[in-house]
């Protein structure tokens, strides 16, 4: 198994349980929920980290999964932190009216959260970005 090859897949469905799991938390109320392309390219856009040039909505949803699926197998950000920033965002907004802009914040602030861990820790998502650029 070529697990470089595998992080937007693998990536993608720990987006989709974090995202599920923190929802859960936040509302009180067990869900499975799905992240779109469109939140994940948006918070992106809208956080600290240098992303190639160039990407598409799909694309930029495609780093987001493998950025944080590499942050985590690279222990740069446990399941449990990555859940918890998300919950704390979640708990902010009324999730029946503005779950996609919260859902964005979300997740802005856990890819500042992961990047300001690399930072702080020198962890090998050096070689992920590598991958990318």
């Amino acid at each position: 198994m070529n697990l470089e090859q595998d992080f937007k897949g693998f990536g993608d469905a720990l987006i989709n349980f974090l995202y599920s799991l923190a929802k859960s938390r936040a509302t009180g109320t067990w869900t499975g929920e799905k992240v779109s392309n469109y939140v994940l390219s948006q918070a992106l856009i809208a956080s600290d980290i240098d992303s190639p040039g160039g990407l598409d909505k799909h694309e930029k949803g495609d780093f987001v999964e493998s950025f944080i699926a590499h942050a985590w197998i690279d222990h740069v950000v446990t399941l449990e932190e990555a859940a918890d920033v998300l919950v704390g965002v979640l708990k902010l907004y009324n999730l029946e009216e503005d779950e996609q802009k919260a859902m964005v914040d979300a997740f802005r602030r856990l890819l500042d959260h992961v990047q300001e861990n690399h930072t702080a820790t020198e962890n090998p998502l050096r070689r992920f970005l590598g991958l990318i650029t």
